[in-house]
């Protein structure tokens, strides 16, 4: 199995659209909303309202506590070092072997990887953007998916849709992740970048069924 996704220390690496993959940068706001999030158990995880479960790190089809400690390890290995997926996979597998049990599939443990890494990042470059200073020089987001196949319908259907910071709060129900494995991002645009015809309101969109997928609410969470 090969998977794309790596986390290079220091590399701005841009993607197929051009945009600065967040899976190549690595800044401390990433890696502070990373280790703000407690370990929580699978059960506690499901109660918990939507906001907590933003700050909280579950990894709950894993098999025991000690595997849940070491995937958060080594995810912040990840961040703050550089890595990748298929080295997460491999090193998680070869922790469950050694304590007799069966390891979990690479699939699971690539999307335990995609989605934690991505909602750090995804909350760090949040708070980045949400400057003061970044706000003033460019209002607009303009929202940007990964544009393959891949891409869920809903998440394709934002795909151009520009929200106007300063006059819709509301926008930050729309910040990437908005579900596991969500590859989508934000970018921040002056007004001379956009055409106001994309301009949708976050009120506009919910009520016509777009937003976070179930179970997921913004900012990233």
């Amino acid at each position: 199995m090969s998977t794309p996704l790596a986390f290079s220390k220091g590399q701005r690496a841009l993607d197929a659209n051009g945009l600065p993959s967040f899976f190549r940068l690595s800044f401390r706001e990433a890696v502070e909303a990373f280790l703000a999030r407690d370990i929580v158990t699978g059960p506690e995880f499901q109660a918990m309202s939507a906001e907590m479960r933003a700050r909280s790190f579950s990894a709950t089809r894993l098999a025991s506590q000690h595997l849940v400690e070491r995937a958060q390890v080594l995810l912040r290995r990840f961040l703050e070092d550089g890595g990748t997926v298929d080295g997460f996979i491999a090193q998680m597998q070869a922790g469950e072997v050694s304590l007799g049990i069966e390891a979990s599939t690479p699939w699971y443990l690539e999307t335990v990887a995609r989605t934690n890494v991505q909602t750090a990042y995804g909350q760090g470059r949040l708070r980045q953007m949400e400057s003061p200073a970044v706000v003033s020089a460019r209002p607009l987001v303009e929202y940007r998916t990964a544009g393959d196949g891949r891409v869920r319908p809903s998440h394709a259907a934002l795909r151009g849709v520009v929200f106007d910071r300063t006059a819709d709060p509301g926008w930050r129900v729309f910040a990437p992740p908005l579900g596991f494995n969500c590859r989508c991002a934000v970018v921040t645009r002056r007004e001379s970048q956009i055409d106001r015809a994309n301009i949708r309101s976050s009120a506009e969109l919910a009520a016509a069924g777009l937003g976070p997928d179930d179970g997921w609410s913004g900012p990233g969470g």
